[in-house]
């Protein structure tokens, strides 16, 4: 099975997450504008940033590979983006991804990361994603 975290949990929120459609609010980036030129009002981006470094077993051909993959909401109210945010943690914790040894949150609760300049609220989090590599 080939792994791409990223990809593979904006596929698990869309699924997992009734108000989150990938493409429409959900996103595999960093915080931009999609294709329209304008960030939605409330949406999720999803990115990856690396991880620790693989680990092998003497003589065996696969590694455990661990990568840390970020979240941001922003919303226009800030209750509602804690909440969404609350949700993903909870989600995905309470769960398994398919092809994944473990998701594990890498901070109890969503970190306020303020406004942008536009007044929209921003929180986040991160999750470590382990897997053995093809």
């Amino acid at each position: 099975m080939s792994h791409t975290p990223t990809r593979d949990l904006v596929d698990f929120l869309n699924t997992n997450i009734a108000s989150l459609t990938s493409g429409t609010n959900l996103y595999d980036s960093q915080v931009r504008a999609p294709l329209t030129g304008v960030i939605p009002e409330d949406a999720v981006f999803v990115w990856a940033t690396g991880g620790r470094a693989p680990e092998r077993t003497m003589g065996e051909p696969d590694e455990v590979r661990r990568a840390i993959v970020h979240f941001r909401v922003r919303n226009q109210k800030n209750a509602t983006g804690l909440a969404l945010a609350r949700e993903i943690q909870d989600t995905v914790r309470a769960s398994s991804i398919t092809g994944y040894i473990d998701v594990s949150l890498l901070i109890p609760e969503p970190r306020a990361l303020g406004q942008d300049a536009d007044g929209r609220n921003f929180y986040g989090g991160e999750f470590e994603m382990t897997y053995v590599s093809d």
